[in-house]
């Protein structure tokens, strides 16, 4: 995913030597889902408010480290991690190698969210805490900007086009989406899905103008 001001982060220590850092928009919504907001249930006192906040971050730890532990697998030491409310980003030691390592360290994080689901639906947990990490995980893998689905789109797409047409083609399939994320959150008078959808939609946009501006860059050296 992109970063946001990443320097708007809060310590919350050290997990195998990695350090994790969680952002201010994840705090902040945190604690709304802790008071009952993005359809969780509200809570019926402060230690259940606290409980569904820490539940939140812990379903957004759960799905980076998973990314943590593929990047690990495929030899990518990473440094730390910055928690976002729909995933993180992993500052490495050096960028993926290849699209095949890409697509694996992206495939990590909604694997982790998805086992974490199914673990918690098995041991009988409350609906909405399921429903954080389910969400984490299938939700990720919409190819949207900022969602681990557009790496995995960008990664499988750039064996065969090459990687500046795999992002062109990816920020198009995201600015499509993304509107479509918006249209639903409309329908659905969710005004939560609307901001992601007008998120998403920028930084769809955002990508696309980069790529832009390389080719733009290259024709003119080229003359």
């Amino acid at each position: 995913m992109v970063p946001i001001c990443p320097g708007l982060s809060l310590p919350l220590g050290r997990l195998e030597g990695v350090e994790a850092r969680g952002h201010v928009s994840l705090v902040a919504i945190a604690i709304g889902f802790g008071l009952g907001a993005f359809e969780a249930p509200p809570p019926d006192s402060l230690d259940d408010a606290l409980f569904g906040a820490i539940a939140f971050v812990g379903g957004v730890l759960v799905h980076e480290l998973g990314h943590a532990l593929a990047r690990g697998a495929l030899g990518l030491n990473v440094r730390r991690i910055v928690l976002y409310p729909v995933g993180g980003v992993a500052e490495c030691a050096a960028p993926a190698a290849t699209p095949g390592h890409e697509l694996g360290a992206a495939l990590g994080g909604p694997l982790a969210s998805l086992i974490a689901a199914t673990a918690l639906r098995l041991l009988d947990a409350p609906a909405h805490h399921v429903w954080v990490h389910a969400t984490l995980g299938l939700g990720n893998l919409l190819p949207l900007a900022t969602l681990d689905g557009a790496v995995i789109l960008k990664a499988a797409l750039s064996s065969r086009l090459g990687e500046q047409a795999a992002t062109r083609v990816t920020a198009v399939v995201g600015q499509l989406g993304a509107l479509g994320v918006g249209l639903a959150g409309l329908v659905s008078a969710l005004p939560w899905v609307v901001l992601f959808g007008v998120f998403s939609f920028l930084s769809a946009s955002a990508a696309r103008a980069r790529v832009g501006a390389t080719l733009a860059g290259g024709a003119r050296e080229g003359t």
